[in-house]
Parts: structure tokens; sequence; C-alpha cells
């Protein structure tokens, strides 16, 4: 097992660890975590799902494209902005005031020097691609390593279970974030307008952590601690890297071979696939990672939480990825309009592609928690590998290739990193088959109601009635499967639900 960054050292935490702290225990400090950031998560959804609906209307599928390459580009070195250094703060027996000190240098300095170099690759990148509107984009991006998202700040709080905190912060940051796009397109400034939501997003996050946590590094960074931190971060870091190659490079490849306005509906689509993959990846990933942590050297404690908050996330999103598949011409139609019909197919196949993502998303959190870092890494290369493979092959048929290709990778791929976990954990498949099966059973039934409605009702019916049948009849049948095999999540929101209305 990798060393933990702070082992080599005893010295006492930092006093703002135990500020920050408090006497809650492993598994209440998970529960209200994942009931605060996924309320988070939920409303961030919502108002993301409904801005990105206002952003087609006001903003032209070529302007998407165009924006999605710069975004795509400048995300890459946003991976080196970091190293994997937060998840080390969090995973450190420790958090001592040379670990504190030593990320946040690292961090500062690798960001600016990113910034610069973001800035002089502007232009050649822009004629790489042939569109001069590329250098304006990539400079506004930019200015998002000046303003780092105070990693150290957050990890603190991540420690310490302070969820609450980072649920409130980051939702009034990003929701400002969002305001400004539209803002911005309205007042016309077009492609640029999608650049500065998430930079507006960076300055207040960053501004607000600093003014909460008040930390503040006090020396300098001290090699040996770069030492320990690169032995447990490397694998991260380089797990991270694959992993985005696996989300960009179909947008990189797409780039050049299709239009602005092609790749502009894909990174529609796309996004929109994302949104149950990063709302239960983010949340679960993140409060369970410091809980696996703190019992990593007990495996059947993990294993059986693992396997529990796989069921809970994948009952939440997995419906969303499906309703996306199955209702996708209604959904478009009447959310985005007729000039986004080219959406729809795309949609289909990136949202079925998103659904062993929900199942295997909570599993790179328990390979950080376990030290594994550098398998992590193999098994991105692996996914990486399978994802190149698939772009070649599909992208002579264009963006709908490629959307096919990745459905099939993603089914290929999610043993690959599923069944080395159940092994270390020792979890069997018969406690893993059928957590899965209580959420796929219900799921499927849905699919199919919502699919008869579909190509049951004429093409001459309005999108809005087809679509509000859709959703009431898989809402109906969905959430009776989840009774009938009596899902724990099913009953976990039953009962909860009871209890508040005797309560009140």
């Amino acid at each position: 097992m990798t060393e933990s960054p702070d082992t080599q050292h005893l010295e006492a935490e930092h006093p703002v660890v135990a500020r920050l702290s408090s006497s809650v225990s492993l598994g209440d400090g998970a529960r209200k975590g994942a009931a605060w950031l996924g309320s988070s998560k939920l409303i961030l959804q919502v108002a993301q799902f409904g801005f990105s609906i206002i952003n087609a209307r006001l903003l032209f599928p070529s302007e998407f494209g165009i924006a999605a390459l710069a975004l795509a580009i400048v995300a890459f070195g946003a991976l080196f902005s970091n190293l994997g250094l937060a998840a080390a703060v969090v995973h450190a027996e420790r958090a001592t005031d040379e670990l504190l000190n030593t990320v946040f240098w690292l961090n500062g300095g690798i960001s600016w020097l990113l910034a610069v170099l973001i800035a002089v690759a502007a232009w050649p990148v822009s004629q790489l691609y042939g569109d001069d509107a590329l250098v304006v984009l990539m400079l506004i991006a930019a200015l998002n390593f000046l303003f780092t998202r105070a990693p150290v700040q957050t990890a603190l709080l991540e420690r310490t279970f302070n969820f609450r905190t980072l649920a409130i912060v980051e939702t009034a940051a990003t929701t400002t974030g969002l305001v400004v796009v539209p803002v911005a397109a309205v007042c016309g400034l077009g492609a640029p307008s999608l650049i500065l939501g998430p930079l507006c997003e960076t300055v207040i996050l960053s501004v607000s952590l600093w003014l909460i946590v008040r930390w503040k590094p006090t020396g300098p960074p001290r090699r040996e601690r770069v030492a320990a931190l690169w032995a447990y971060s490397r694998g991260i870091f380089g797990f991270n890297v694959m992993t985005y190659w696996s989300r960009n490079l179909d947008t990189l490849a797409l780039g050049g071979a299709v239009s602005n306005a092609s790749l502009g509906h894909y990174n529609r689509a796309f996004n929109l696939m994302m949104v149950p993959v990063q709302q239960v990846s983010t949340v679960i990933g993140r409060v369970m990672f410091p809980s696996f942590a703190r019992m990593r050297d007990d495996h059947a404690r993990v294993g059986a939480a693992w396997i529990k908050g796989m069921e809970f996330a994948s009952a939440l999103a997995m419906p969303t990825t499906v309703v996306f598949a199955t209702t996708a011409p209604a959904l478009v139609a009447v959310l985005y309009g007729p000039r986004w019909a080219e959406m729809v197919p795309l949609l289909e196949l990136l949202a079925l592609s998103a659904v062993p993502q929900v199942i295997s998303s909570s599993s790179g959190s328990v390979y950080r928690a376990l030290g594994r870092t550098g398998l992590l890494f193999k098994l991105g290369c692996i996914s990486t590998a399978l994802s190149v493979v698939a772009i070649a092959l599909g992208i002579r048929w264009g963006a709908v290739g490629v959307a096919a290709a990745l459905l099939i990778k993603s089914w290929v791929a999610f043993p690959i990193g599923i069944v080395p976990l159940m092994r270390i954990l020792g979890v069997s498949f018969r406690d893993f088959v059928p957590a899965v099966l209580r959420v796929v059973g219900p799921v499927t039934a849905m699919a199919a109601v919502q699919l008869a409605i579909r190509f049951s009702l004429p093409e001459s019916m309005s999108p809005v009635v087809v679509l509000s049948a859709q959703l009431a009849a898989g809402g109906i049948v969905y959430l009776g499967g989840l009774a009938a095999v009596r899902s724990p999540a099913y009953l976990a929101g039953r009962d909860r639900f009871l209890s508040r209305r005797k309560s009140g």
C-alpha cells in the first residue's frame, strides 16, 4: 500500500484542523455530507439544466462548438494545477503545517505558470484549428489559473466533514457563474460568454473559501514533503490525465473533422449526459473519500459502505441518464428548439454510455482512499486506450460515429475498473450483482414504458404532450419498481418522508 504523505512526520496537526473539526462520527459525517452536497448538486443540476436551455436559445451551435474546444484545451492545463495534492491533504494521517504550506506553494506556482503557457499557446492553437476566435477564448480561460480554487482550503473542509459550508459556497459561486453566461450573451459577447461564466465562478469560490477557512501559508515548501506528496498523488495525477483524454479526446478530434455547428450539437449532448454522472461522482466521491480514508485498513467495512453508496447513487442518477435516451426527440424539441434537432441521436447514444459510468463513479474514491493510486492510474491507461481506439474507429462517421463507438467502449471498460476493486475489498458477485439489479430492473421497466409511448403516439402530436406522458408514466413505473424490489434507497426515502410527516 502506498504510504500516506504524512506518515514519515509526526508533528501535530495544524490548529485550523482542530478549529474546523467536530465530534461527528464517520457515519454521521458521511450521511450529513451526502445530504448537503446532494441537495446542493440537485439545485445546481436543475439550474444548469435550465440555463443550458436559455443559453441554447441565445447562442448558436457553432458558438458552443468553438467554446468547447477552448475549454477542452484549458481543462488539460487544469490537471497540472492540482496534481492530486488536495486528495493528499485529505488522505494524510496528519494535516501538518509543512504539508499545507508545500501543497499551497506547489499549486500556486504551477497555476501561474500554466496561465502564462496557455496564453502563449493561444495563437498557435487557433492556427491549428483554423479559427482565430480561439485566441480570445483561451486568453480569457487562462485567467482561471490566476485565481486558484483554494485547494488547501477545500481539502481542509473535506477532511473535517464541513460539507455544509462547501455546499453553500459552491452553490452560490456556481449559480453566479451560470447567471453571467446568458447576461453576457444578451450583451452580444457570443462564444466568450461561455468562458466568462466559469471564470466568475472560480473567482467567487476562491475568495469565499479564503475568507471562511482563514488559513494562510506560514513558510516555504519542503523538499522532503514534495517527495512524499508525489509518492501518493502521482497515481491520482496520472489517472486524472487519462480521464481527461477519455472525456475530451472526442471533442479535440471532432474539432478538426466536423463543423463547429456539429461539434456544438455533440458538446450539448455530452454535457447533458454528464450531469447525472458528475452529480454522483461529486457527491459520493467527495463525501465517501474522507470516510474511506479513515477506515482504509478495514476492507470489509469499506466494501460494505461502497456497495451501499453505489446502490443509492445509481438509484438517483441512472433513471436520469436513461430518460435522456428514451425521451430524446421530445426533450430536445421542447427544451432546445428545432435548430438543435441534430442533437437527438447523439444524446440517445451518449446517455446510454453514461449508465456504466454511474454505477462505477464512486470506485475512484475507494482506490484513492486505500492508497492504490498506482493501480488506479493503470486502469485509467486501459480506459483511455479503449477511448482512443473507439474514437479512431468512429470518427469516419462523424459525431454520431464517435458517440456510438464510445457507447460500446463504456460497457467494455466497465468490468475492467470494477472487478479489481471487488477483489481488493473481498466483495463477491453475490453482493454486487443484486445491488445493481435492484436499480437496473426498475430502470428497464421505466425505459420500456417510455419507449412504448414514444413509438405508439402519432408524430403529429405535440412534443410537450409526448414528453409529459413519458415522464409521468416512467416515474410511476420506476418508483413502483423500486418499491417492489424493496430497494434500500426507496425504503430510506419513504421512511424519511413518513418521519417528517409525522413530526410535522
